[in-house]
């Protein structure tokens, strides 16, 4: 009997220096009463969870996972044998859920302790990445010369910075800010620099976009929202989201710039009309020439409408050119006095409001992760800062290139008024 002792204690010993987990209680956590049970063919969604965790608690949790769990486990991946194993103990509300309940049941709490403090780091995350993306009066700014770099950087951009809702942002008053410090001096450049610098922002944005979809794709297989256990798309569409978010400021952006163009043809018949009355006047006494029919048939042919192969070229060159290297940014000057109207207050503040709700759709997926500890919660926090950063880094570039053109027209504006 007292061999028979020294060798119980002796298993036990060896069981907890080898960190062996207890087994889960599945008989009490079986649905009782009349709680609906769960489909024995129902087959699981792909791709399967609970076959990786990130490296700083992978060792536990797939000890957890392949130990107490295992039977939970090939009942979720859809072994029949498992399954009706489960049934000896009662019903299964959801194969999933049952898994995580168990392995959640079955870790350590120092390792539960450093999941809860990876959910508050999670949960902070859209918010602080929203600070290093571009804004939206930025985007739409940008939009109105190269859409094409605009919508990659809305799209690597894991998060937006949103405007204030109900507070219009006229994304022309960026050109008209006061001069601030700034450790990179923007200037015109030499046409082969400035293609190569062209070229790199597209790869710097597809590389940002790259990166952003790889760390969302897997964050969502090896983690598990608590909310929605099976489902792996959510972080993935919530980075995606920006898009959805800078679409209605670029609708707003054009709505104005339409409307900017329009009082700046109007201003300009009106000077015409002018000029031709003044000329008409002048004929009729001193030149018999009908010099005004000249100046009109030479209006008219410059107000003809352009080729769509001269309009196309045009827009590809535009796409293509550094802001800093633009010839114009009419709008800068002629904005000024023009009333944004009302569309475009209302499509800026549903922009702004989508923003809004694009942090809170974030903070409920990454705070509602498990499985992730501290420190893989930090890279990944740097990893998509990496995305937001990049795209930033071409954003400013671009907006102090577009200030630098705006600045150099009204300087040379002003001199040729003076």
């Amino acid at each position: 009997m007292a061999k028979l002792l020294l060798c119980f204690f002796a298993v036990i010993s060896l069981l907890q220096c080898a960190g062996a987990l207890p087994p889960y209680d599945y008989e009490g956590f079986a649905l009782k009463g009349t709680r609906e049970n769960a489909s024995f063919f129902e087959l699981p969604e792909h791709p399967l969870k609970f076959q990786s965790f990130y490296p700083q608690l992978a060792e536990v949790l797939h000890e957890a996972s392949t130990g107490p769990c295992l039977v939970s486990l090939q009942a979720y991946e859809g072994n029949l044998t498992a399954r009706r194993e489960l049934t000896k103990y009662g019903g299964v509300g959801n194969y999933c859920y049952l898994q995580n309940d168990c392995i959640l049941s079955s870790i350590y709490p120092s390792t539960q302790a450093n999941m809860a403090a990876a959910s508050v780091l999670l949960g902070l995350t859209p918010t602080i990445l929203a600070n290093f993306g571009p804004a939206i009066p930025e985007i739409a700014l940008l939009s109105s010369r190269r859409p094409l770099l605009s919508l990659l950087l809305s799209m690597g951009a894991p998060a937006t910075y949103p405007s204030r809702f109900l507070l219009f942002d006229n994304p022309v008053h960026l050109l008209r800010r006061p001069e601030r410090p700034s450790i990179l001096k923007i200037s015109r450049m030499p046409l082969r620099f400035a293609i190569a610098i062209s070229f790199f922002q597209y790869v710097l944005a597809i590389v940002a976009i790259t990166n952003l979809i790889t760390t969302s794709l897997d964050l969502g297989q090896k983690t598990v929202v608590s909310w929605r256990c099976s489902v792996s798309w959510l972080p993935l569409m919530w980075a995606m989201t920006p898009i959805v978010c800078h679409a209605p400021a670029v609708l707003s952006f054009e709505v104005y710039r339409r409307k900017v163009k329009s009082r700046r043809c109007s201003d300009k018949v009106e000077m015409e009309q002018d000029t031709n009355m003044l000329h008409s006047a002048k004929d009729s006494t001193e030149d018999p020439l009908p010099f005004h029919q000249t100046s009109d048939n030479t209006n008219a042919r410059s107000r003809q409408p352009r080729s769509q192969p001269y309009l196309l070229r045009r827009a590809v060159r535009s796409e293509f050119t550094i802001s800093a290297n633009a010839d114009t940014i009419p709008i800068a000057k002629e904005s000024a006095a023009v009333h944004p109207g009302a569309w475009s207050i209302i499509f800026q503040d549903i922009a702004s409001l989508f923003g809004i709700l694009q942090v809170i759709f974030g903070t409920a997926v990454f705070s509602s992760l498990s499985y992730i500890g501290v420190e893989d919660a930090t890279v990944l926090l740097l990893r998509y800062a990496t995305s937001a950063f990049c795209c930033r880094l071409i954003m400013y570039l671009e907006l102090e290139g577009m200030i630098l053109v705006a600045r150099d027209k009204e300087g040379k504006t002003s001199s040729n008024e003076n």
